[in-house]
């Protein structure tokens, strides 16, 4: 019996006329796809294996950064009134008091331990939403007094209160104090899996294009 994805048997069949296939050649190409599948996972997949080691080297270099001495590795999440504003009826004062409202309930989440890049994502009015609200590391002469005053309490992993702005309302989650050391971009644990995958997809392709280099020699 032949797989028919939901059709009938004889209109199975039927469209495979209408692409000049015959039954017999049709179960012939099947069979052949079956054996380069096998042929494929016996000489390329069975060999590779992608070790912890691996992973957590990807991880090093793909997922973590050093922070030197000074440096203050910041994501921001901000909430501007104007945007509102322009998007609304009620003037500014109704704008501002959406806008604290908005960043007041973006920054319950972020207390509460949702992803904060997430959520700048899909809170933030600023630039850096793009990136998770991810805006770099900052010396601490580079910092406006009111982000220094809001992240220098803080130690890395929390979030600062709400702070006004001239057009609007932030915070911040410090990712690395000012004495430096290796920041982690998302937790090991949440992406290894994800990291393995990739791994293993880049080298299913290298082994692919060796076999393959191989069987033309």
């Amino acid at each position: 019996m032949v797989a028919t994805s939901g059709v009938s048997e004889d209109e199975f069949f039927t469209q495979l006329a209408i692409r000049g296939l015959s039954e017999s050649l049709y179960r012939k190409n099947l069979r052949t796809q079956i054996l380069q599948n096998k042929l494929i996972n016996r000489e390329v997949l069975s060999k590779i294996v992608i070790t912890e080691e691996q992973v957590l080297d990807y991880y090093d270099s793909q997922f973590t950064s050093t922070v030197n001495d000074g440096g203050y590795y910041l994501l921001q999440i901000g909430i501007n009134w104007d945007v509102l504003t322009a998007g609304g009826d009620g003037g500014e004062a109704a704008a501002r008091r959406q806008a604290r409202q908005r960043a007041e309930q973006a920054h319950a989440l972020a207390m509460g331990g949702e992803d904060f890049r997430e959520l700048a994502r899909q809170y933030s009015d600023l630039p850096s939403a793009e990136d998770g609200g991810d805006i770099g590391v900052f010396q601490k002469d580079e910092l406006a007094p009111f982000m220094l005053q809001a992240i220098e309490p803080l130690r890395p992993g929390e979030v600062s209160a709400i702070i006004e702005t001239p057009v609007g309302f932030q915070f911040f989650k410090l990712l690395s104090s000012k004495t430096g050391g290796i920041v982690q971009q998302a937790p090991y644990s949440e992406v290894k899996e994800e990291i393995r995958e990739r791994l293993y997809r880049q080298e299913v392709e290298r082994q692919f294009d060796l076999w393959l280099t191989e069987i033309k020699a």
